[in-house]
């Protein structure tokens, strides 16, 4: 992991969402003689992620943040990383509690935020496990799973969708698992290790 930390005038927690959105600034007194066009953030966080990396922010207003990434290792190290989840939701808070709990599985995450992109990333990455919100934007869970099935590379892989199994009709066997929400960390443990023992 590397770290980038300032004791700058720091980042309130109501804006945390808005600072991987491209062209959006904090605009307030403090920081209207600041110059910026809203991209460098955003930039970032895509190049990481299409390395298969997370950057995240902890910040305390009046003292600091602290900006920090993690990539895969490749190369000789590849033959021995953890499987892959990637993890599809529209809000942070669930991307991050899925994250967490695949974590201490052992599991490696990729996070999107929408449907398009679960699809073009499962494309790429062939992850072990998909995780799929009910609801997306631009494309929901089953629309997702369906191009999944239907693509060579990706029809194999084991699709959990977070919603109860009756929100979701399944008669073709779309999803490997169901997670209801709010989120239960030892249900969605135990979801995720299903799918890897292929017991699901």
């Amino acid at each position: 992991m590397l770290t980038v930390r300032d004791e700058g005038i720091g980042i309130a927690a109501r804006d945390m969402d808005r600072l991987f959105r491209p062209f959006s600034r904090v605009r307030d007194r403090r920081t209207a003689e600041i110059e910026g066009s809203g991209l460098g953030l955003y930039i970032c966080e895509r190049i990481v992620r299409a390395h298969g990396g997370r950057l995240t922010v902890d910040s305390v207003p009046g003292q600091g943040s602290a900006f920090s990434f993690t990539v895969p290792f490749f190369g000789a190290g590849q033959q021995v990383r953890p499987p892959l989840v990637l993890v599809a939701a529209g809000d942070d808070r669930t991307r991050r509690e899925v994250q967490r709990v695949a974590a201490e599985q052992g599991f490696a995450t990729y996070e999107v935020s929408d449907g398009v992109e679960a699809v073009e990333a499962a494309m790429r990455l062939v992850p072990a496990v998909v995780v799929l919100d009910r609801i997306l934007p631009k494309l929901g869970a089953r629309e997702v799973a369906e191009r999944l099935r239907d693509h060579a590379a990706t029809e194999g892989v084991p699709v959990v969708a977070l919603a109860d199994r009756s929100e979701l009709e399944d008669p073709s066997g779309l999803f490997s698992g169901f997670v209801p929400k709010p989120l239960d960390p030892e249900t969605l443990a135990a979801a995720l290790g299903a799918v890897a023992r292929g017991v699901a």
